[in-house]
């Protein structure tokens, strides 16, 4: 009973502080919708971490049943929670980066005028957030899925002045309806084949195996169709290869949303949703092969236009997106836990770096482009500090967090004898730190080309970010510990043989870290660095010359980001707007408004026109007419007869 109430606690407090900022607080003073969205949303932070603390979930699934939410006969959708490993860490991730968030933006919006709108939907993002990880069933599941989309719509274009903001959140909204067509289509195939929406019935391995093996014989694979479509869903939602075009312009949005949607929870529920089916994708190694291909690809495409960028935040944004491809080549390869710790990790680094980039926003006049910064080492040393200690452990540096989680990933790689992914890994580990030092370097050594004001940083904003430092160090050791040790009893996800056969049980974290300082991808993080360092010195002109000079070619490419969005927006946009011009010129028009609107209509009135006759008040034709009928019916009765 107590759970219960905890977890119904943990969900429905954010909301109450959304209805409360959305409606009252409209009309009151800010701080009364800031007092309120950041206590409920506090409520709900202590909340999981309790349960956390006792280990709710962690080693048996909860299953929390509170009431029948859909009910017409036999179909029936409950209102249920399921909080087990995978929910249990990511409700951790969720109520304390929103938490956070919150807090951060209690400086960087403080001249805003609109910020009891801004902290309503923030709440009510944590909300939608939580019953997506939450949920016991499909249909709840989609519920918060296509909650959070519309709540990322709404902070996308929360500056809705900017025809920029305006086109980013709509180019967001089209793309995502993409692929939640595609789960739609996941969720009903897997009601037809389990004749359930439930976790607890559609996961048991020996039902999935069942079925697989009797599709094996059909002309397709159900399970194949049904991975393929959700793979769909998650690479439109977690910005993917050919997807992810539409993320980048998501940062018209303010900065503190970039940190909660776009790094720690709304781009990653495509990974989570991943981990919860993974019994499923087990069973379809095509999907699964599928996976490594686009997360490489993502890995490499998204860190290579990483390097061109100048707006500060798109760096960022496109390394998540590089990120994110190492969460799903994680999955392809089946190591569904590492890629559940890389998510926890790279919530808190990459939270720590857009955070960081909001307070150089601030700095420079709420300029984004890094060539018109520099100097920030001088004029904002801690700063400086904060934002190196989240590209540090970007580029994962030995004891930082980004270290202990990518390095697993690439230890799966090579376990498991996987050229594709361990090259695209060590390529992406080189483009990551080429980008992180780039940024570093134009922000903060460079001399600034612009006079710097010394803005004033709100305390808010340094409470946050060293609140993120300092977990950049804890998350990463404390959590490969909890692996090392735990995942006997149940943390393995699917996949704890292959977690016995990569980590040591024996070894410690002293010896890793060590180890990590001698280890390839340390000595490619160095290397990187010289290299863009010697470049932006001129000590490396003539290669720099040479590279620009005969690949100009790529770097036009990487300009463009492939073309991705121009096929996007040139050619496929006007493909679409076209045909729903025909089918609404042709459909709409003219076979049903004027074949079946207006035609029944027509029939109608002509019927009731020669109807009308028969009405016309005489009482010898009502009489003839009767006496007809009479006559008729007598007949008909004696011919039957």
């Amino acid at each position: 009973m107590l759970l219960q109430t905890l977890s119904h606690l943990l969900l429905i407090t954010p909301l109450m502080g959304a209805i409360f900022a959305g409606t009252v607080g409209l009309h009151l003073k800010p701080r009364w919708a800031q007092s309120m969205t950041i206590a409920s949303v506090s409520v709900s932070c202590f909340i999981s971490w309790f349960l956390f603390y006792y280990g709710v979930g962690l080693t048996e699934a909860s299953h929390i049943h509170l009431f029948s939410w859909l009910k017409f006969n036999n179909f029936t959708v409950d209102w249920a929670y399921l909080i087990d490993t995978p929910s249990m860490i990511m409700i951790l991730v969720v109520t304390s980066i929103s938490l956070l968030v919150h807090i951060y933006s209690l400086g960087y919006m403080k001249d805003d005028l609109s910020q009891p709108r801004f902290f309503a939907y923030l709440s009510l993002f944590t909300f939608m957030m939580l019953s997506l990880v939450m949920a016991n069933n499909l249909i709840m599941m989609f519920f918060g899925w296509e909650g959070v989309g519309l709540v990322s719509y709404l902070l996308i274009g929360f500056w809705m002045g900017r025809p920029s903001a305006a086109n980013a959140n709509i180019k967001a909204f089209i793309v995502n309806r993409f692929g939640d067509i595609a789960l739609f289509l996941a969720i009903a195939m897997i009601y037809k084949n389990f004749n359930s929406f439930n976790y607890s019935e559609i996961l048991v391995s020996n039902t999935v195996e069942g079925l697989s093996s009797v599709m094996m014989s059909s002309s397709f694979n159900v399970i194949d169709v049904i991975c393929g479509l959700i793979f769909i869903s998650v690479m439109t939602k977690s910005a993917q290869i050919p997807f992810y075009f539409w993320f980048p312009d998501s940062m018209e949005g303010p900065t503190p949303i970039s940190a909660l949607i776009h790094a720690a929870t709304m781009v990653t529920a495509g990974i989570f949703l991943v981990i919860r089916m993974a019994p499923f994708f087990i069973l379809s190694p095509i999907v699964s092969s599928l996976m490594i291909l686009i997360g490489g690809l993502t890995i490499i495409s998204a860190g290579a236009i990483a390097l061109v960028q100048d707006d500060i935040k798109r760096v960022i944004a496109y390394s998540t997106i590089s990120q994110l491809g190492y969460m799903v080549l994680s999955l392809g390869l089946s190591a569904y836990t590492f890629a559940l710790f890389h998510l926890a990790t790279h919530a808190v680094f990459k939270s720590l770096l857009f955070l960081a980039a909001g307070g150089v926003i601030m700095t420079f006049n709420h300029q984004q482009n890094m060539n018109t910064m520099g100097g920030l080492i001088k004029s904002h040393p801690l700063l400086t500090l904060l934002m190196a200690i989240g590209l540090l452990s970007l580029m994962g540096f030995p004891g930082l967090a980004g270290f202990f989680s990518k390095d697993l990933i690439v230890e799966t790689a090579v376990h498991q004898h996987h050229a594709f992914a361990y090259a695209s890994s060590m390529i992406g580990l080189f483009l990551t730190s080429l980008y992180s030092y780039r940024l570093f370097y134009k922000v903060c050594i460079v001399r600034s080309m612009t006079q710097i004001t010394k803005h004033h940083i709100p305390f808010s904003i340094y409470l946050v970010l060293g609140l993120l430092a300092s977990m950049s160090f804890l998350v990463g050791p404390l959590g490969f510990q909890y692996i090392k040790d735990s995942f006997v009893d149940g943390v393995g996800l699917y996949d704890r043989l292959l977690i016995q056969e990569i980590i040591d049980r024996d070894v410690n974290l002293i010896e890793i870290i060590l180890v990590g300082f001698t280890r390839l991808p340390l000595l490619i993080t160095v290397a990187s660095v010289f290299i863009i360092h010697h470049v932006y010195k001129g000590s490396l002109f003539n290669l720099s010359y040479f590279v620009m000079h005969h690949f100009n070619f790529i770097s036009r490419a990487l300009k463009v980001e492939f073309a991705f969005n121009w096929v996007a927006t040139v050619l496929i946009a006007p493909l679409f707007y076209h045909i729903g011009r025909l089918a609404n010129n042709v459909i709409e028009s003219f076979f049903i408004d004027r074949f079946i609107v207006d035609g029944s209509s027509k029939i109608v009135l002509r019927i009731s026109q020669s109807l009308q006759y028969l009405q016309s008040g005489f009482v010898q034709y009502y009489f003839c007419g009767s006496l007809i009928g009479v006559c008729t019916l007598f007949l008909m009765m004696n011919y039957y007869a």
